[in-house]
């Protein structure tokens, strides 16, 4: 027996195809994605039975971690089994009653974090969140997301706990049904941002896209790349050296525009706010750049570049961990890395605007491709409304309308400077009408951002 192909609509534009399968679901706008096993302990019964947590606001965030090393210290030394098995690996031990969650937030990346278990008790249970825990970079990457006013999606694999806080919280039977980042690839969760969360602090050989959670993010693009909702990923750039050479900067291999890449870190406070250099944390701007792109979806148009003073301003940055010099940010936006600067008077901010698309594609800067996943997402809906209709011209007629209504819309908010949509008889001839297929051709052009700017000033 012949294959039959399941019902859908193809529509094409140019530099990109797509298929938009029936019944599919609307991204939200400015949501960021992460994958991030280790906060599983975080999560709830109901998010741990999903696999992931949508985070609304830091107040929340940080009440999570209050609520773990709750139960943490309500866990009695006999029970020491219990934690260890809740928390995946993480033993039990003794240890001294230490600063509470806020220790356990600002204590350096690479140390052991200790909690009593009454108050006054001499005898206590250590969370061994050490050199290679990723619990704090991953919650500090998701925080500085959330500083922006972008809800979060956090995946996340493992086993939760519930109990009333005291002597004997109990672990929990559920454990995440999503076991790798590849579950998490999926449109219903509604993120458009995925990012990489972690990225060690250790001058620029930190690890970058070649480590999991880069690969994650990765992955999960490639797997959503033709869905009806592409999302964007951002990961950290590979940097060797003292950035002199090109062979010094790596990014994913293969041209996609779906792929975003910087690098770096920003110093910032920590949740006490002590400005003291040795209180300060640090965390990749992957983040940032995650919740600015969200941001600039929420506040202003994807088809706006996400980069400069006005839209691409860094929050809570005391300082970047390395300042670029004039050369170093040439060579990084050469290899298509997106550096942040600081300028005094004008804050820290994104300076850059482009994807790891082929040099020769007009998809090449962000908000070009933020803008054609946004039309995307957009006539979803409308060549949804017409399936199962018959191909007639009628039918083309209300299609096209629609879709110009669209771009229309678009075009007088400046984010199309040209469109055209294609759907009649020359390309729904009689054998593509006989086949039950429905064909538009939607042509857009999209204008690119300013990336450099001559002011010739002349005294005469």
């Amino acid at each position: 027996m012949a294959t039959r192909p399941k019902p859908g609509i193809t529509i094409r534009t140019i530099d990109d195809s797509f298929i938009i399968p029936p019944g599919s679901l609307f991204p939200q706008a400015g949501v960021a994605g992460c994958w991030a096993p280790d906060l599983h302990l975080l999560a709830n019964n109901v998010e741990i039975e999903n696999g992931f947590m949508r985070i609304e606001s830091q107040g929340n965030w940080f009440a999570r971690v209050n609520d773990l090393v709750g139960y943490a210290i309500g866990v009695t030394e006999g029970n020491s089994e219990k934690l260890t098995l809740i928390m995946s690996g993480v033993s039990g031990s003794n240890g001294v009653t230490t600063g509470g969650a806020i220790g356990l937030l600002n204590s350096p990346y690479g140390t052991t974090y200790t909690v009593g278990i009454l108050e006054g008790a001499t005898q206590g249970l250590t969370l061994e969140f050490g050199a290679t825990d990723k619990f704090r970079p991953y919650w500090w990457s998701v925080q500085n997301v959330l500083l922006y006013g972008v809800p979060v999606i956090v995946g996340f694999s493992g086993k939760g706990f519930t109990g009333a806080l005291g002597n004997n919280p109990s672990p929990s039977s559920l454990t995440s049904p999503l076991t790798g980042a590849t579950d998490f690839a999926s449109t219903d969760l509604g993120y458009d941002v995925v990012f990489q969360p972690y990225h060690s602090d250790s001058g620029w050989s930190g690890e970058d896209f070649t480590n999991s959670d880069g690969t994650n993010v990765v992955n999960i693009v490639s797997l959503l790349e033709t869905s009806e909702a592409p999302v964007i990923g951002i990961v950290n750039a590979g940097i060797t050296g003292n950035l002199t050479l090109d062979t010094e900067i790596s990014v994913p291999s293969g041209a996609n525009e779906y792929i975003i890449a910087t690098a770096g870190f920003k110093k910032h406070l920590n949740s006490t706010a002590n400005t003291t250099s040795a209180s300060l944390i640090s965390t990749p701007l992957a983040a940032d750049l995650a919740g600015i792109i969200c941001r600039n979806d929420a506040s202003s148009n994807p088809w706006n570049s996400p980069a400069g003073v006005q839209r691409g301003q860094v929050l809570n940055s005391v300082s970047l961990s390395k300042k670029l010099t004039s050369s170093q940010q040439d060579r990084f936006y050469s290899n298509k890395v997106n550096p942040f600067i600081s300028v005094k008077g004008s804050g820290t901010f994104l300076f850059g605007d482009i994807t790891n698309a082929a040099d020769t594609s007009s998809l090449i800067s962000i908000n070009v491709i933020r803008t054609i996943i946004y039309i995307k997402t957009q006539l979803l809906p409308i060549a949804s409304a017409i399936l199962f209709n018959n191909n007639t011209s009628t039918t083309r007629a209300l299609f096209k309308l629609e879709a110009e209504n669209l771009l229309s819309r678009i075009e007088a908010q400046g984010g199309l400077t040209e469109y055209s949509v294609i759907c009649d008889e020359t390309n729904n001839p009689d054998q593509v009408v006989e086949s039950k297929t429905f064909v538009a051709d939607v042509k857009v052009k999209i204008p690119g951002s300013i990336n450099y700017i001559i002011i010739n000033l002349t005294n005469t």
